[in-house]
């Protein structure tokens, strides 16, 4: 059996997800959904088999199975709410909703339905984030200190959402897939708009968790270059991602923190610090989309299993109220805000 497929918007992520599914024997591509005459023309013109409409619709959605919303996060609740209600699987693009409650909503309406709603937290299957989880799960990098991460690029300038809502997202799916024990206590934000546009280009994001691992997220919408590195430090080795190189996307630090002979110093907290050797780990070479796409097909043909998708909807609903707090801190110039999930 093949899942009758609609791609719902054609703009900047939707042919990324239409270019996989007609890959993936799993689906067959049916529909292509954008009011744009432009984006439409072009979609059939690459796929002349393809229907194409301009607006989704319940008479739309009879002739599909699963649908792929690839449209701003402002139209996302209407859209996914229309598609569970017609009983419809949704993959959405990040960030799920703009509302914690809207996300609650519509778990409760996919798991009444018998539907599966994943978000499009492509990270989750990149071959380093998986390998990263390997190595942290098995203890190499001993105790997990801390997340240092920075996500800078001349952005694509969102209307409806910050640079919080577009990139810090993307750091909150990994440290909830890494770290799904962890229990956050306070967050904090400040964010800034330098050119005044529609919404905040800079912020900076910090998350304090109860047992004392902490994660500082740095987003900018306005540097020339392109930056995509992520720090996980821990007690023994610390483990760097670059996603922006070619080859060698991850390196491993081994370190040691050894404290010092002298008691006064003890006593104030001081450590001398021994760098070891770095390693580079070779990394399965396959497209993350690819794998999302094929483990969210495998989940809705066979229904019966236990496991959990690590993009679900469900999982989604933390990532958002983290959001939301942070952008109350961020009106309160950076106040930390209690975590309640």
């Amino acid at each position: 059996m093949s899942l009758r497929a609609g791609i719902i918007g054609y703009g900047y992520w939707g042919p990324n997800i239409l270019r996989n599914i007609i890959e993936i024997d799993d689906y067959e591509p049916f529909i292509v959904v954008d009011s744009r005459v432009d984006r439409a023309k072009l979609a059939k013109r690459r796929y002349p088999t393809l229907r194409i409409e301009k607006e989704l619709t319940a008479d739309v959605l009879k002739s599909l199975d699963v649908v792929f919303v690839c449209t701003p996060t402002a139209s996302h609740y209407p859209l996914v709410k229309l598609a569970l209600e017609n009983n419809t699987h949704v993959w959405v693009e990040k960030p799920m909703m703009l509302k914690s409650d809207h996300v609650s909503e519509l778990n409760l309406l996919a798991k009444r339905n018998n539907l599966k709603i994943v978000v499009d937290h492509t990270y989750l299957y990149s071959p380093a984030i998986e390998r990263i989880k390997h190595f942290i799960d098995q203890g190499t990098i001993g105790k997990p200190l801390y997340y240092e991460s920075l996500r800078a690029n001349l952005g694509i300038f969102q209307q409806d959402v910050s640079v919080i809502w577009d990139l810090a997202i993307h750091d909150l799916s990994i440290l909830d897939f890494l770290y799904p024990e962890f229990e956050i206590d306070f967050i904090s934000c400040r964010s800034f708009n330098p050119l005044q546009g529609a919404t905040d280009s800079i912020a900076h994001i910090t998350i304090s968790y109860k047992n004392g691992f902490v994660a500082n997220i740095s987003t900018n919408w306005l540097s020339p270059v392109k930056v995509r590195q992520v720090i996980f430090g821990g007690s023994t080795s610390t483990l760097v991602f670059d996603d922006t190189e070619p080859a060698d996307k991850l390196q491993i630090f081994a370190q040691e923190f050894i404290k010092t002979g002298n008691i006064e110093e003890e006593i104030q907290g001081m450590v001398s610090y021994k760098l070891g050797s770095t390693l580079t780990p070779k990394l399965e070479q396959t497209e993350a989309l690819r794998k999302g796409l094929m483990d969210f097909a495998a989940q809705i043909l066979n229904p019966n299993s236990d496991y959990n998708l690590r993009n679900s909807g469900v999982r989604s609903l933390k990532l958002i109220k983290i959001l939301e707090a942070a952008e109350i801190s961020a009106s309160q110039t950076g106040k930390p805000i209690e975590f309640k999930l």
